[in-house]
């Protein structure tokens, strides 16, 4: 697997080598990425075997995934990278898009001097859109998976994959566990080293 920075794919490996999203089985399994960044989960995901669809709403770092795409021919074809939002209502939203040390990506929580106001579209809308059969959900967000959680009927998927950012929106994470076990799910959290579980860390929402 390539990247367009050699450095940051090695830095990129021993992530994804300790990373719930990449447990279990993805040969065959269709997964909507919301926050591909540089299409880093993708390709990974990909590389096992998995048709992705994979959502990054901005326009840069949406170039550099295409890029690491292209570097990829042999995943290409099982990736489908688009430039949009995905919240938990049809809006349009302001993303800030400018890093810090707090924040690993763009976000709509923590205010900086860079953003850009885009249109968010629903998870019912995208799967309508691009005729998705629901299978596998990832969630990368920084912070919007409390309102797509809170405002989607997420039933239709069998996994769903996330990271959860509570110190970005002072929300327990608790509540998204709750919500996802009313719709139907299993419900594993798990921390992310040096982070405590109320700060950071993922859930892995599974039915049986």
């Amino acid at each position: 697997m390539k990247f367009y920075n050699n450095e940051f794919s090695s830095i990129l490996w021993e992530y994804f080598t300790d990373n719930p999203f990449l447990e279990g089985n993805f040969e065959n399994r269709t997964v909507i990425d919301i926050g591909a960044n540089i299409a880093d989960t993708p390709l990974f995901l990909a590389q096992e075997g998995a048709t992705v669809f994979a959502f990054e709403p901005v326009p840069e770092t949406y170039e550099m995934g295409k890029e690491n795409i292209e570097l990829n021919p042999d995943l290409k074809n099982n990736i489908h990278m688009y430039n949009n939002a995905i919240s938990g209502e049809n809006e349009f939203i302001k993303i800030y898009t400018e890093t810090n040390e707090d924040s690993a990506g763009a976000n709509s929580f923590i205010k900086t001097e860079k953003w850009i106001e885009i249109e968010a579209f629903t998870i019912k809308q995208i799967i309508e859109k691009f005729n998705i059969k629901p299978d596998i959900l990832k969630m990368d967000c920084e912070g919007a998976e409390y309102s797509i959680i809170k405002k989607s009927d997420l039933s239709c998927f069998k996994k769903i994959m996330l990271e959860y950012h509570e110190k970005f929106v002072d929300i327990p994470y608790q509540v998204l566990v709750t919500d996802l076990e009313k719709m139907g799910f299993k419900v594993s959290v798990k921390s992310f080293h040096p982070y405590n579980l109320n700060e950071f860390g993922f859930i892995i929402a599974t039915k049986d």
